[in-house]
């Protein structure tokens, strides 16, 4: 698999961006077909099936970042082997795939991006394939009691989340007063330089409501992957989340509707807080990792008693 050939599978991808319903739809006949038991392993309803197939497609898409996200492929195949995914059931979802993509791109699936699927496919089933013979059984029960269900980025569903915090308006509503609080941040703010806060709005609200449990429209990148030029410490972690916090309660929501927000928030901390900016993975060559220093006199970590009493 070359750079060339995953560059086409992402455009292909996002020339099917409209049809993704439907793509998922017969890639699920196609797979059932080929394979009946595999039905046990999906639930029923469509847009669970919709969420899984959406993940997928996003890491395919993101594969021109291969170096970076080969340890999170990996240990996506160890997860899968939790669910009960055997080898062989790697063929049947790359045929039933390359079935769909054929259908959803009529007179456009040409024999170079059949072959480019086709090495973009098998790299990533070498790498999933390796979680078998690398994995303990500890670490998949760890994997299984954890993991339960998964959305964009691989976080943690609330299912009852959204209805609790009162429907998409309010989660909107809340990263608006977050966002202009961020823009304005001494230090925070300066990771915003020349962004758009209404983009920045309508993806994180995206993102969320799928995570809370609602439908499941995002279609960027995993946290990892729009993170991995910046250097983000676990203190910038913190104070995101204390402001997040600040803008929930300042919307009317109560202390524990902030703290089951900021658990599935949480899921993906991991995913883009960094020890050194060696960590950082340039998206082309040239660029540097962005990394601003917190200012002197910056009034972050707050005292112990503020903390404590929410402000």
């Amino acid at each position: 698999m070359n750079e060339a050939q995953r560059l086409l599978v992402k455009a292909s991808i996002d020339q099917l961006q409209s049809a993704r319903q439907q793509l998922s739809d017969r890639f699920y006949q196609e797979l059932f077909n080929r394979a009946p038991a595999l039905t046990a392993l999906f639930r029923a309803d469509a847009a669970s099936r919709l969420t899984k197939f959406n993940n997928m497609l996003a890491t395919l898409a993101n594969l021109k970042h291969l170096d970076a996200i080969t340890p999170a492929i990996e240990a996506l195949g160890q997860r899968h082997i939790s669910y009960g995914v055997e080898r062989e059931h790697y063929q049947h979802a790359r045929q039933a795939l390359l079935a769909s993509i054929a259908a959803g791109l009529p007179g456009a699936f040409s024999a170079e991006l059949r072959e480019a699927w086709q090495a973009v496919l098998d790299r990533v089933i070498e790498l999933m394939t390796r979680g078998y013979a690398n994995a303990t059984e500890q670490q998949l029960q760890r994997l299984q009691e954890t993991d339960a269900q998964l959305t964009p980025g691989g976080t943690v569903v609330d299912t009852d989340l959204l209805q609790a915090i009162g429907g998409e308006a309010v989660v909107e509503r809340i990263h608006r007063r977050f966002y202009e609080v961020m823009f304005e941040d001494e230090w925070l703010g300066r990771y915003f330089w020349g962004k758009s806060i209404d983009a920045l709005v309508s993806k994180q609200t995206r993102f969320l409501v799928a995570c809370f449990g609602g439908e499941n429209h995002y279609n960027g990148e995993t946290p990892a992957i729009a993170h991995m030029h910046m250097f983000i410490t676990a203190e910038m972690a913190d104070l995101r989340e204390h402001l997040l916090r600040q803008a929930i309660l300042a919307e009317g929501l109560s202390p524990a509707i902030a703290d089951r927000w900021l658990a599935v928030e949480a899921a993906f901390r991991p995913a883009v807080i960094k020890a050194s900016p060696a960590e950082c993975v340039m998206r082309c060559v040239g660029q540097q990792p962005i990394n601003h220093k917190k200012p002197a006199g910056y009034p972050w970590p707050l005292p112990t008693e503020t903390v404590e009493a929410g402000q």
